[in-house]
């Protein structure tokens, strides 16, 4: 779990996963939080491990530290459905070449907007087999060090990530998977802020495909998250 001054959201997120019987190691990551993150995790008993701000590399530094099988990475302002782990787990078993997907994500809140902001998450993780990191990304952790570790980037990790699954067949759509507060629609002009995601996805894809990895810029993280002071999930 990548977090930066999550401090409001984070305990019901991790709440949310230990209450699934099959989790057996909750990793939070913090990119340097001042507010009382930190201490908040150690309440609740889940590891705390440091690192540089920046979600990839954030989550790259807990899959080092992570010790199961399959890796879930859930964003602080997340929370899992009852039930959602046990789902993943079947849908994996059933599909043994497939190294991991996605859930189905819904907001907390849901105005018409919001629902539609889902329905095309949903669409675009289950038939383009691209998710964003709000909808629980999860991989098997023998195929992460397969396709190189996770993506060690400040942002469209994944994207990217799901880009990699993608070369071993069609990424995993699980339903009923994830609530998600809807604060950075909220918080935000809403046409503003589908704009920016749009944008900034259509330029990544771009830039992978013409450019490649090492040629692309790197300004992603600072031209999503400008004036903010919450960007670890």
């Amino acid at each position: 779990m990548p977090v930066l001054n999550e401090a409001r959201f984070l305990q019901a997120a991790i709440q949310s996963a230990k209450g699934e019987t099959a989790v057996e190691q909750i990793v939070v990551v913090d990119g340097g939080s001042n507010d009382s993150t930190r201490t908040l995790a150690g309440q609740t008993g889940a590891e705390i491990v440091a690192s540089p701000r920046g979600r990839g590399c954030q989550v790259a530094r807990g899959v080092d530290r992570a010790r199961g099988d399959v890796i879930l990475v859930l964003h602080a302002d997340t929370q899992l459905a009852p039930g959602a782990v046990g789902r993943m787990l079947d849908a994996l078993n059933k599909a043994p070449s497939i190294p991991g997907g996605a859930f189905e994500m819904t907001f907390t809140r849901a105005s018409r907007k919001l629902r539609w902001i889902a329905f095309l998450n949903n669409w675009r993780a289950r038939w383009c087999g691209i998710a964003f990191g709000d909808q629980g990304q999860f991989i098997r952790k023998e195929a992460l060090e397969t396709m190189g570790g996770f993506p060690d980037m400040r942002l469209m990790e994944d994207v990217e990530l799901s880009m990699r699954m993608k070369r071993f067949g069609p990424p995993l759509f699980v339903c009923n998977g994830v609530r998600v507060s809807p604060r950075r629609w909220v918080d935000r002009n809403f046409a503003g802020n589908v704009w920016k995601v749009v944008s900034l996805f259509l330029r990544y894809l771009f830039e992978r495909r013409f450019i490649g990895l090492k040629g692309m810029q790197t300004d992603y993280y600072r031209k999503y998250y400008v004036n903010e002071c919450s960007a670890g999930g």
